[in-house]
């Protein structure tokens, strides 16, 4: 896990990425007033299925599973960055998710 002040630099640098993101989406209202937690459920599905494809590893683009709930909710739109930086993005989008689900609690 690295020692105190590398995971302090880490959530740092995550912390700084997840609220760009949310800056970026503050037009939308918050998401105690505006979201409910279903939605929610079923947006961390989409990009937990975006960040597995992502990945474009066999093991994950293989599983019928991920594609078949992409395909059927017309996520990802058919295209999936696989670069790091798409990745990345996956994973601040996840984050982000996460932290509203464990607000709403």
């Amino acid at each position: 896990m690295g020692n105190k002040k590398e995971r302090k630099d880490a959530l740092e640098r995550f912390t700084v990425e997840m609220n760009k993101v949310l800056d970026e989406n503050s037009y939308k209202g918050g998401w105690k007033q505006n979201i409910d937690n279903s939605f929610l459920e079923k947006k961390l599905i989409e990009e937990l299925a975006e960040f597995f494809l992502s990945l474009n590893h066999p093991v994950w683009t293989g599983m019928n599973v991920i594609r078949e709930f992409v395909n059927q909710h017309n996520y990802a739109s058919g295209h999936v960055d696989i670069t790091k930086k798409g990745q990345k993005k996956e994973l601040v989008d996840i984050a982000n998710i996460c932290m509203m689900l464990h607000d709403n609690l």
